[in-house]
């Protein structure tokens, strides 16, 4: 569903990405450290029907969708905010 969000939001932002001391491994790990609120607002453009979430105790957002959960490492979305993948191995942060 917002896969294909994915590399285009990414290319847009690679300035950002340039700019930190330690990057991410993948796109998605890149989005979710630090534009994760950026890339919801994205989603919401082409999905009016997108309600954001935000995790207080990750400084996260992340999307719902039709009772499915999505950001940028999860573009498949799962069924709970806790079944999310967040930062991978967390070793970009």
């Amino acid at each position: 569903m917002i896969e294909s969000l994915i590399n285009s939001f990414s290319d847009k932002y690679r300035w950002h990405y340039e700019c930190q001391k330690d990057t991410c491994p993948t796109p998605e790990q890149d989005i979710n450290s630090g534009l994760c609120d950026l890339f919801a607002e994205e989603v919401k453009k082409h999905y009016p029907q997108t309600i954001i979430h935000y995790d207080e105790d990750l400084d996260h957002c992340y999307c719902e969708i039709d009772g499915l959960f999505y950001d940028a490492e999860n573009p498949k979305g799962v069924k709970s905010p806790e079944l999310m993948v967040f930062l991978g191995d967390l070793s970009c942060i």
